[in-house]
């Protein structure tokens, strides 16, 4: 697949169409044509594909597409064409929706930007990921004032189905260790539900929750390890069922519920004194050192958490280097000052890589690949040793002309220096899960996502540095990866010169003989 995106040449070509057909009057940066983008791919809702009946679209600002059906957990054709020049280079966002019902639905983690090239842009297997379904359509309340009394007796309320957690996550505390042998379960007013199972790693399934009584609706459900309460409760909802639903626990688990101490009756003795004891404070399971280089080292040997605010992240660029010794769950937070939390990589089993993300004001999160500037804690789940080295290279200068990179999995490279021109970029990618290749410039803002694929990828594409957000300067090749990939970018190869054959030489005309005069005849 070969796409050209070179802006400058289809601007002017539109420009001078436009100036034709008005008699030579100025044209204005209006006139610059809308191309729709042409998304098709497949869609995940919790790793799993979800079942017919659901739509996906998309949105730029006050724009909103026509939503295409999801069918065996695939799309085709979504079409994104919003018409003005204040689109350009706003943000794409996808939405996974009822398709009986109104409303935006769930968002995707995936976003892309939206550039008024002039040509079509389609896009193939283009993954979306979801969180979860959308949550099923609020049962009517009826207008009382619409409904006409009769002597039928007032019918029995219907008691509630079940509320399912059908996945999620415990969440520790830092320096929190999860009990050998422990249960989640959950209460709503004086109801306990069975337990669910717990995963060494945190993970539970099929946690139920079935007061069967009307009086339980709206009220608040309440999760619990061995007694110890979490800090996350929901309010209950018949027949809701929740997946990717991870349930925070601040305390320490390891610590044993102190039992309630009865208060004396006063009598004309005065209680003696109790002699307080100091409480030993836990040792965190977590290191935290300063790099030669300036870069901050943090370490551990299995989920752990650093204290608030013990990251500083300015405005640019901040490259995260880590490392996962486990076989199972390796999952890496960012945590701000008010809780909210950026994922900056779920994997699996050994690791080793770098993810790249952008500081700026008005960042959208991790997922769209930038964080706001400020403070966080860095919460990590991972069952073995693990390193997370966070560094901001200053961009300044980089490699120029032809540039050849190749590396396996994720990856932020040394800068790149890249001149004004059209500029040829070439990928692939050797894997099983998705690849994303983005330029980040020192500023921290994404300016062009060279390619996009889930799987074996190949493409080549031809871009102009110069238009729209890709100016001159110096670049980060980030890289989101599973297996081997390679880029390489240079000068486009010029069109082949047909070579002139050369004409053929006249062969010289032959001279005739002389003809021979004829002897006397004798007399």
């Amino acid at each position: 697949m070969r796409v050209l995106v070179a802006i400058g040449i289809v601007a002017l070509v539109a420009v001078v169409a436009v100036a034709l057909a008005g008699g030579g009057e100025s044209v204005s940066a209006q006139a610059l044509p809308d191309s729709p983008y042409i998304f098709n791919g497949t869609v995940t809702v919790d790793g799993a594909a979800p079942p017919d009946g659901f739509t996906v679209h998309a949105r730029v600002l006050d724009y909103r597409s026509e939503p295409v059906d999801v069918v065996g957990g695939k799309y085709e054709g979504l079409s994104v064409a919003p018409s003005g020049v204040h689109f350009d280079a706003k943000t794409i966002t996808f939405y996974l929706a009822d398709s009986a019902r109104l409303g935006d639905g769930v968002k995707a983690a995936e976003e892309h930007v939206y550039r008024r090239s002039g040509i079509p842009v389609p896009f193939v297997d283009y993954v979306l990921t979801f969180p979860k379904l959308p949550d099923p359509p609020p049962t009517p309340t009826p207008d009382p004032s619409l409904v006409t009394p009769t002597a039928t007796p007032t019918p029995i309320p219907a008691i509630p189905d079940a509320m399912t957690f059908a996945s999620g996550s415990v969440v520790l505390g830092a320096g929190d260790a999860l009990p050998e042998g422990a249960r989640l379960t959950a209460r709503v007013g004086g109801y306990e539900s069975g337990a669910a199972i717990l995963t060494g790693d945190g993970r539970y399934a099929d946690l139920v929750v079935d007061p069967r009584s009307t009086s339980a609706v709206g009220q608040t459900v309440l999760f619990f390890i061995d007694g110890k309460a979490a800090q996350t409760t929901i309010a209950f909802e018949g027949g809701d069922t929740r997946r990717g639903f991870d349930i925070q626990f601040a305390v320490l688990l390891s610590t044993p519920t102190p039992m309630p101490t009865a208060t004396p009756i006063p009598t004309a003795t005065p209680l003696p004194t109790a002699t307080a004891t100091a409480t030993p404070t836990p040792t965190p399971s977590y290191t935290m050192a300063m790099g030669e280089d300036g870069a901050t080292v943090i370490s551990g040997e299995t989920s752990s958490g650093t204290d608030a605010n013990a990251l500083t992240l300015n405005a640019g660029v901040a490259q995260f280097d880590m490392t996962h010794a486990g076989a199972g769950r390796f999952d890496v937070d960012l945590i701000n000052s008010v809780g909210q939390s950026d994922r900056l990589l779920s994997a699996s089993g050994s690791y080793s890589g770098s993810v790249g993300v952008g500081v700026h004001d008005g960042a959208l999160g991790a997922t769209a690949g930038a964080v706001v500037p400020g403070g966080y804690a860095l919460r990590v789940i991972a069952d073995g040793a693990w390193t997370v080295k966070v560094s901001q290279p200053q961009w300044t200068s980089g490699q120029s002309g032809v540039i050849f990179l190749t590396g396996s999995g994720d990856t932020v490279s040394d800068p790149l220096a890249l001149a004004a021109g059209e500029v040829e970029v070439e990928l692939t990618h050797a894997g099983s899960g998705e690849f994303v290749a983005r330029l980040l410039g020192p500023d921290g803002r994404v300016a062009e996502t060279l390619g996009r694929g889930t799987g074996n990828y190949s493409d080549t594409r031809e871009i102009e540095v110069g238009a729209g957000a890709l100016a001159p300067g110096v670049y980060g090749l980030v890289i989101r990866a599973t297996g081997d990939w390679s880029v390489s970018a240079g000068p486009p190869a010029p069109e082949p010169t047909a070579t002139p054959q050369p004409t053929a030489t006249p062969q010289p005309t032959a001279t005739p003989e002389p003809t021979a005069t004829p002897e006397p005849t004798a007399t």
